[in-house]
């Protein structure tokens, strides 16, 4: 197994059959993993109907208290026991597109991490609402300036990790319920100075289903980034990236 794609849901029974084969027909040869919080609208079952007909499909019903930050740690921990050398996370009400998983592998070759960037040269946010769009961009330059770095799309979901930085950086022992997962991981990724870079992605509203977001949620998310900006964490000694590794061995 070299490349897992995996998406946490809630109630995706409108998008997650779409959603699966679009990725399977886009990246056939990619292991695709759902990791459902025994959703009430019947999402696993439908994935469990996929399975025979999806070569790579796998999914996880997630028992225990439901959240977006253990269930992207459950996603985690599977794909690093299966050994995949990379990881993508992506969202299920098709706000983070199929077409741009390409990008992210390609982009892994020479970075740790890859981000699908709202905010770089190419990347839009087409979701209705000003106030909505001006949360967002507030919500990740006040994270861009705590965690001290020059990502500019601090707060998306879309992103691509190789599988050693996640080990390293001790995914498995993170213990996260909500969204702040995803600062959560870039604040330790930064910290050991791996290699991060943005690509452009355009990131329209959800069509189907309902939005989990919730007053609370943003919250928490906040409050994390301002912990985590004062919890002294500092994890292993800083890692050279493999591009970087490569690099200095034809040196």
């Amino acid at each position: 197994m070299n490349t897992v794609v995996f998406i946490p849901t809630w109630n995706e029974s409108e998008n997650i059959e779409l959603l699966i084969k679009d990725i399977h027909q886009i990246v056939p040869k990619t292991d695709i993993l759902v990791v459902d919080d025994i959703s009430p609208d019947g999402t696993g079952d439908i994935v469990e109907r996929l399975i025979p007909e999806i070569p790579g499909l796998h999914i996880l019903h997630r028992q225990g208290p439901r959240g977006r930050g253990w269930a992207g740690i459950a996603g985690f921990i599977w794909a690093l026991d299966h050994n995949a050398e990379y990881i993508v996370e992506m969202d299920a009400d098709f706000s983070h597109q199929p077409q741009y998983i390409p990008n992210i592998l390609n982009a892994l070759k020479d970075a740790d991490m890859v981000i699908g960037s709202r905010y770089v040269d190419g990347g839009k946010d087409m979701r209705p609402g000003r106030v909505r769009n001006w949360i967002s961009r507030m919500a990740g330059k006040y994270q861009q300036k705590m965690f001290q770095t020059s990502v500019k799309d601090c707060t998306s979901g879309f992103r691509g990790y190789r599988g050693y930085v996640l080990e390293s950086i001790g995914v498995r022992d993170l213990n996260t319920w909500g969204p702040a997962i995803l600062s959560d991981v870039l604040y330790r990724v930064i910290q050991q100075g791996y290699v991060i870079k943005e690509i452009p992605i355009v990131f329209p509203d959800r069509q189907r289903g309902q939005s989990t977001l919730t007053a609370r949620i943003l919250f928490e998310g906040l409050w994390n980034v301002t912990k985590l900006r004062f919890s002294g964490f500092v994890g292993n000694d800083a890692k050279t990236s493999q591009a970087d590794q490569a690099d200095q061995k034809n040196d």
